[in-house]
């Protein structure tokens, strides 16, 4: 990947609305929000990364929409569509190319979390 394309990996349009939720003179919302998902994004990324080490799409599944969400929620946007990607094999019991879909999460997700960084003003 040479360049980044923020407006792909990102909505700015929900990154905006939450920071608008920031109040003066108070830590900010948006960062501490960004805070909490770096806090638990990874274990749900272990969870999808041993669910399919184990064979168990479902559990694999369950933890790709949990993460989607949280994603989604706080503007990541092409990050969302690969756990939704991984959602759906889940749900489908085909874990034919998942391993192509973990590198790919765990490439976006350190992009991700450096441009969230960036956005929020965490160092």
């Amino acid at each position: 990947m040479d360049e980044i394309n923020l407006e792909e990996l990102f909505d700015f349009g929900i990154i905006e609305s939450l920071k608008e939720l920031d109040e003066p003179g108070e830590e900010s919302f948006f960062a501490e929000l960004i805070g909490v998902y770096m806090e638990q994004s990874p274990g749900l990324i272990k969870d999808i990364n041993d669910s399919y080490k184990a064979g168990n799409a479902e559990q694999m599944g369950k933890a790709a929409h949990t993460l989607k969400g949280s994603s989604l929620n706080i503007g990541c946007r092409k990050f969302s569509e690969i756990c939704k990607e991984l959602e759906a094999q889940g749900k489908s019991n085909d874990l034919v190319d998942t391993d192509k879909l973990l590198e790919n999460l765990d490439i976006y997700y350190l992009i991700t979390i450096k441009e969230l960084k960036k956005i929020a003003g965490i160092s």
